[in-house]
C-alpha cells in the first residue's frame, strides 16, 4: 500500500527533499568500520551509508568495527579516538550487548533500561550522539506515554535537528507523529467548547476562533458552527458547486446538474442552461433586486468596476464573471442567490412554477441526504471540488492560505520576542492567533474536561511541530512544513504542504525557484502526493497515486495551463504516477513489508558530503 503519512515519516527522519550531511562535534560518540588506512594516521571511515577521513590516535584494524568519541582540535579532518575497554567486531554483527554495556560504562550512565535500549537505536541509524543527548534521550522515554519503540524515533529526529532534548519539544514532536487529524480535532474541540462558553472568556474566544479558521478551511461552505442541520449556508457550497457544473465542460455533468437545478424548482420542466443564464441577467439588472446585488457581490459596487457594463454583456459572460466571485458566506446569502435564479422574484409569491427559494434549499437538501444514483457522479464532482469552490471562504488566490498561516500563530515566538526587544506588552493582537489562544485557555484554566484538555493541548503541540519542522534553514534555502484542514464530504482532514525555495537577499522565498509537496487524502482518489517543481517559473507537476490515471486527467491541462499563464507561469508538463518502486523518486519509495517509508539512512544515498 502506497504511503502519504510524510508527516510521521518526517519526524522518524526522513527529508523527502534534502539529502542530510553530518556534523561532527566534540563529546560525540559513534559506531564506524575502518574501511582503509593512509599514513600518518589517517583513516577513511564507514557510518552507515557515509564516508568521511579522520585522524586516529591509535592503531587499528581495517574492516573492523569500533566505537570512537570526537576530540577538540580536528582542524578540517575530525580527530577521533577509540574508546576504551570497547572490543572491536566485524560490521556483519552489528552491536553486541555486551558492547552497548561498556560504552555506557564508558560514558558513566547506567545500563539496562532505556538508556541500553536508546543506545542500540542509534547505533543502527548510525547516528552521532553525546552523552548528553543519551542521558536527555533516556529521561524522555520514561516521562512518556508512548511505547519505547514509538519514543525513540522522535528522539532520534530531534538529536539530527539540534533541537533542545525538552519535554516541550518532545510533545511537539510526538504530536507531529501521531495519526491524529488537526482538523478533526480543531473542530471536536470547538464543539466541545460549547459547553464551557458561560462565563468563560477565554472559551468563548477560543471557539470563536476555531470556528472562523475552520469555516475558511471548508471548501463546500457545509460547516455550521451552532445552526441547526437544515440551516442554508452548509448547502451553500453544494449549490455553487452545482451551478459552476451548468457551465462547465462536461456535457454530462451539466445535464445531471440542470436536472437537480428542475426538481429544486428554479427551472422549468425542458429549460436549459441558456434559460437559467437569460433570466437570472434580467433579475440581476432589475432595480428592486439591487439590495441582494450588493450583498452578492460587493465589489460591483465598489467604484473601482472597469470594463463593460452589465447590461452589454452576453448572459452567459454576465453569469460566469459573477459566480465565479459569489460570496455566500453570509446569512441569507444562498436564498438570495436561489431567488436572483429563478427570476428574481417576490420570495413569498414564488416563481412561474411556485416556488419559493426556501423551497428550493429543502429540495437541495433532500438531493444531497439521498444523492440518487443517476447523480452520484455529479455529486462526486462537486464533493471533489473545483478551484472556485475555494471562493467559499470569501477569500481570493494565496491570501486565503497567507491569511490562515497567520491566523495559526506560527509566528507567535518570533512576534514576542520582537514587542520584548521593544519594551512592550502583549497586546489584543498577539493572542488573535490560534496558539496565543490556546495558550491563555490552557494557563487560565487550570481545571477542564479531560477531553477538552487533551485535545487543547494536542493542537498546541502540533503548532509548535510545525515551527520546529520549518526551523531546518540550509544555506540559501528555506524549509516549510505546514497543514491546513480542509473538509472532504463530512469530515476534515489535513492537507499537507512541504514548501523549499531560495531565499532571496530580503529573506523571502523566491516564488521563481521552488518545490512543493502536498500531500492529500481524498474521497474517491485516496492518497495522493502532487510533487510541483518551479525553476525560472517553468512548472512541472507530478501525482502520484496508486490508481490508474483517470481520463478526465490530461482533460484538466488546459485550464492548468491558462491558469499559471495569468500567474506568469509556464506549464512544462503534467504527468500520472503510480508509485511503482522504479518509478518513485528515492524519498517517495515505500520499504516492502513496512507501513511506513524507509527511514534516511536506509535510501541508498552514496558520497554524501562531511560538514565538520
Amino acid at each position: 500500500m502506497f504511503q502519504a503519512n510524510v508527516v510521521s515519516n518526517l519526524v522518524r527522519g526522513l527529508d523527502p527533499i534534502h539529502t542530510k550531511s553530518v556534523n561532527l562535534r566534540p563529546g560525540q560518540v559513534f559506531q564506524g568500520t575502518i574501511t582503509h588506512l593512509y599514513p600518518g594516521q589517517l583513516a577513511q571511515l564507514q557510518m552507515g551509508n557515509m564516508q568521511l577521513s579522520a585522524h586516529l590516535e591509535a592503531q587499528l584494524e581495517k574492516g573492523r568495527q569500533y566505537w570512537f568519541r570526537v576530540q577538540a582540535g580536528g582542524e578540517g579532518i575530525p580527530r577521533l579516538k577509540v574508546l576504551e575497554n570497547v572490543p572491536p567486531q566485524t560490521r556483519e554483527s552489528g552491536a553486541q550487548p555486551q558492547n552497548i554495556q561498556q560504552v555506557l560504562r564508558q560514558l558513566g550512565l547506567p545500563q539496562g533500561g532505556n538508556h541500553e535500549r536508546l543506545l542500540q537505536h542509534l547505533s543502527q541509524q548510525n547516528l552521532p550522539f553525546s552523552r548528553a543527548n543519551l542521558a536527555a534521550g533516556a529521561e524522555l522515554m520514561q516521562q512518556s506515554q508512548l511505547a519505547a519503540r514509538e519514543s525513540m524515533p522522535i528522539i532520534q529526529n530531534m538529536m539530527q535537528q539540534g533541537l533542545p532534548m525538552s519535554r516541550d519539544v518532545f510533545q511537539a514532536m510526538g504530536a507531529m507523529a501521531q495519526n491524529q487529524s488537526f482538523g478533526a480535532t480543531a473542530e471536536g474541540l470547538m464543539q466541545q467548547l460549547g459547553q464551557l462558553t458561560s462565563g468563560n472568556p477565554q472559551a468563548a474566544q477560543l471557539q470563536q476562533m476555531l470556528g472562523n479558521m475552520l469555516q475558511r478551511s471548508d471548501p463546500m461552505g457545509m460547516t455550521s458552527f451552532g445552526q441547526s442541520p437544515t440551516d442554508t449556508p452548509r448547502l451553500a457550497g453544494v449549490f455553487h458547486g452545482l451551478i459552476q457544473q451548468v457551465q462547465g465542460g462536461n456535457p454530462q455533468l451539466q445535464e445531471q446538474a440542470l436536472s437537480v437545478l428542475r426538481d429544486m424548482g428554479v427551472i422549468r420542466s425542458g429549460e436549459g442552461a441558456q434559460t437559467l443564464m437569460d433570466q437570472f441577467k434580467a433579475a440581476v439588472l432589475r432595480p428592486e433586486n439591487q439590495a441582494m446585488v450588493q450583498t452578492l457581490w460587493p465589489q460591483l459596487f465598489s467604484g473601482n468596476q472597469a470594463g463593460m457594463p452589465l447590461s452589454q454583456m452576453s448572459s452567459q459572460a454576465v453569469f460566469t464573471m459573477l459566480m465565479g466571485q459569489v460570496q455566500l458566506n453570509q446569512s441569507g446569502a444562498m436564498e438570495s442567490l436561489t431567488q436572483l435564479l429563478m427570476g428574481g422574484q417576490n420570495p413569498s409569491q414564488g416563481n412561474q412554477q411556485g416556488n419559493t427559494p426556501l423551497m428550493a434549499v429543502d429540495s437541495l437538501d433532500r438531493w444531497l441526504h439521498t444523492q440518487p444514483a443517476a447523480t452520484q457522479q455529479l455529486m462526486a464532482a462537486v464533493t471533489e471540488g473545483r478551484p472556485q469552490q475555494f471562493m467559499m471562504a470569501g477569500s481570493q488566490d494565496v491570501a486565503m492560505l497567507r491569511q490562515f498561516l497567520q491566523q495559526m500563530g506560527l509566528q507567535h515566538e518570533q512576534q514576542m520576542v520582537q514587542q520584548f526587544d521593544k519594551g512592550e506588552q502583549m497586546n489584543a493582537r498577539q493572542l488573535d492567533t490560534l496558539k496565543g489562544q490556546l495558550m491563555q485557555f490552557l494557563q487560565q484554566n487550570q481545571s477542564l474536561p479531560q477531553a477538552v484538555q487533551q485535545q487543547a493541548e494536542f493542537l498546541l503541540s502540533r503548532l509548535t511541530g510545525y515551527q520546529l519542522m520549518s526551523m531546518d534553514q540550509q544555506g540559501p534555502t528555506q524549509h516549510l512544513l505546514f497543514q491546513v484542514p480542509v473538509k472532504m464530504g463530512d469530515v476534515f482532514q489535513d492537507m499537507t504542504l512541504q514548501w523549499d525555495g531560495r531565499k532571496k537577499s530580503d529573506g523571502t522565498i523566491d516564488e521563481n525557484h521552488c518545490r512543493i509537496l502536498f500531500y492529500l487524502h481524498l474521497t474517491e482518489l485516496d492518497e495522493t502526493v502532487i510533487d510541483v517543481q518551479i525553476q525560472k517559473r517553468v512548472v512541472s507537476i507530478t501525482v502520484f497515486n496508486d490508481i490508474e490515471k483517470p481520463e478526465a486527467f490530461q482533460l484538466l491541462q488546459p485550464l492548468l495551463e491558462s491558469q499559471l499563464k495569468e500567474k506568469d507561469y509556464h506549464l512544462s508538463s503534467l504527468k500520472w504516477q503510480q508509485p511503482e518502486t522504479d518509478s518513485l523518486p528515492p524519498h517517495l519509495k515505500p520499504q516492502p513489508g513496512d507501513s511506513l517509508w524507509r527511514n534516511h539512512d536506509d535510501q541508498g544515498y552514496q558520497g554524501m558530503d562531511v560538514r565538520i
